[in-house]
C-alpha cells in the first residue's frame, strides 16, 4: 500500500499541472460560447446560455475569414519556401 502513494501523488501533481496549462484554452472557449450581456455579468466556469453567435459575427461583421484567409497563404507559401531550401 505505501508503494502506491508515490504513484498516486504523482498522478496527482500531473493532472494540476495539466488543469492550470489548460484553463485558459478552456476559458477561451467559454467566453466564446457566451453572450456579451453574459461576459460581463460574472465569472462562471460554463456558459449558461450558450450561443454560437459571436463566430457568425466574428465573420460577418469582422470580415475574419479574410484575415484567416490571408494567414494560411502566408503559412502556406512559407513552409513551401522552408521545404524547398
Amino acid at each position: 500500500m505505501s508503494a502506491r502513494l508515490p504513484r498516486i501523488g504523482l498522478y496527482l501533481t500531473i493532472a494540476l499541472i495539466l488543469a492550470v496549462a489548460f484553463f485558459p484554452f478552456w476559458w477561451m472557449v467559454d467566453t466564446s460560447l457566451k453572450q456579451p450581456v453574459d461576459i460581463f455579468g460574472g465569472v462562471t466556469l460554463y456558459p449558461h446560455h450558450p450561443t454560437t453567435s459571436n463566430y457568425s459575427r466574428l465573420f460577418d461583421v469582422y470580415h475574419f475569414g479574410a484575415y484567416l484567409e490571408n494567414s494560411l497563404i502566408i503559412v502556406a507559401v512559407s513552409v513551401a519556401f522552408s521545404l524547398t531550401i
